[in-house]
């Protein structure tokens, strides 16, 4: 039997889709830099303590950087509307603020990048989105077992 449309279904449905078309390098560039730089530095830095910490926050506020470039002047990566990159790395408006408190940081100044502030501000309000993103407090609750967890690994 197949289970009914809800809108967690059709948020991870649409999500699949845009995922597996076949977009523009541009965007495949965009999406690959912001899992490798800036997901990865955040990560890092949510889970570590001390230079390691401090130098993956620094890496990570490098990667804001250039996508505070990208964004400066849209609404949207593709304009007005949202599109395949908003949806992609759309992780950035909702998980990294949490991981950002979880780990007591800051990587997205609202100062240094209003740009990204603002894209962020309009992807969350998004009817789409808004309605489908998993509670924060659950998210909190959530990032701080798995930040709890993978730093007692990597202390191992």
């Amino acid at each position: 039997m197949t289970e009914p449309i809800n809108g967690q279904n059709f948020f991870s449905f649409f999500f699949f889709l845009w995922l597996t078309l076949d977009k523009p390098n541009y965007h495949h560039t965009w999406i690959e830099y912001g899992k490798l730089k800036l997901l990865n530095a955040a990560w890092t830095a949510l889970c570590s303590l001390g230079e390691k910490k401090e130098n993956s926050r620094k890496l990570a506020i490098e990667a804001v950087e250039k996508i505070e470039v990208v964004i400066k002047g849209k609404k949207f990566f593709g304009g007005e509307s949202i599109g395949y990159l908003d949806i992609a790395l759309g992780w950035i408006a909702h998980w990294l603020p949490i991981w950002e408190e979880v780990g007591s940081m800051q990587i997205v100044d609202p100062a240094k990048f209003p740009a990204t502030i603002a894209w962020m501000k309009n992807f969350l309000n998004h009817g789409l989105i808004k309605h489908n993103l998993p509670p924060r407090d659950r998210m909190l609750v959530y990032f701080h077992e798995r930040s709890k967890n993978w730093s007692a690994v990597q202390q191992e």
